[in-house]
């Protein structure tokens, strides 16, 4: 990979923001009983990461385990946000404890099944093999097609992505692929929009800061798109980005060691058992 240089206007604070899945994380195991792909995160990429302003927004679900754990192992610090649900969802840690900042409109989770409900039974037939699972968020929805194992493809979910399109959703609902789901959510709500948020949350101006961001899928389109330098971890993102890379969690691993900031911290070990992996 080719050094990276930021540009030659540095603000005050350095920020690292990135997706999760597919950009810092691609290991999992699957628990049937919960249908969560449960993450198991490189100790690389922790120690990289463990100097770092690292924000990390993630299209996984507020409610989902791996959300606290992206502070308990040591990769997001508790003095930084992680954002979910696409930006629905900001979550701090505070003395501890955890607080949620739902940013999506009231009752999008309402609307969002309301709709589903409707129009489900007019999706064409899975691939063989795969059923459709629906899994619900605070602000949003995701969907997939997946195997009874849990075995998810990007090729399948841009699939149920063009189906779920032409079904005519109404103009408020966002659609888009998540690496390998698609996320049905408020059309106001986006990973970009969030970080300035959490920006705010923590006392820091946009303007005082230098943001550099990954990602992997359309759905970190905002994201990038809100970067002083976007950094694209997959091919499909050389539209949107500044620089691409294919080489996904090891391409991140290079810029978070490249853009290593300074918060005091020590890094420690991901506690594997927290979420029940081997």
């Amino acid at each position: 990979m080719t050094q990276l240089h930021p540009s030659p206007h540095i603000a005050s604070t350095r920020i690292i923001a990135s997706d999760f899945d597919g950009t810092l994380c691609d290991t999992y195991r699957y628990d049937a009983l919960t249908n969560n792909h449960l993450p198991i995160i490189r100790d690389d990429i922790i120690e990289a990461a463990s100097g770092s302003r690292l924000i990390v927004a993630t299209a996984r679900r507020a409610v989902h385990p791996a959300i606290r754990y992206l502070w308990e192992c040591g990769l997001v610090h508790p003095s930084m946000p992680v954002i979910s649900e696409n930006g629905g969802v900001i979550h701090l840690l505070e003395r501890g404890e955890e607080r949620r900042v739902i940013l999506a409109p009231d009752h999008s989770r309402d609307r969002i099944i309301t709709w589903i409900d409707s129009v489900k039974d007019q999706l064409d037939h899975s691939p063989k093999g795969r059923h459709l699972s629906l899994k619900h968020g605070e602000t949003m929805v995701i969907a997939r097609y997946q195997t009874s194992s849990g075995k998810v493809t990007r090729a399948d979910q841009l699939l149920l992505l063009k189906q779920l399109r032409q079904l005519a959703p109404p103009t408020w609902l966002s659609i888009v692929q998540s690496g390998e789901s698609v996320c049905i959510q408020h059309s106001s709500v986006n990973k970009g929009v969030a970080l300035r948020q959490a920006l705010k949350l923590i006392g820091i101006e946009r303007s005082d800061a230098y943001v550099i961001s990954l990602g992997d899928a359309q759905n970190d389109r905002s994201l990038l798109e809100e970067a002083d330098l976007s950094i694209g971890v997959h091919q499909s993102m050389r539209p949107h980005a500044n620089h691409t890379y294919t080489n996904g969690v090891d391409s991140a691993l290079r810029v978070l060691q490249d853009h290593r900031t300074n918060i005091p911290t020590t890094a420690h070990k991901p506690h594997m058992a927290h979420l029940g992996a081997a």
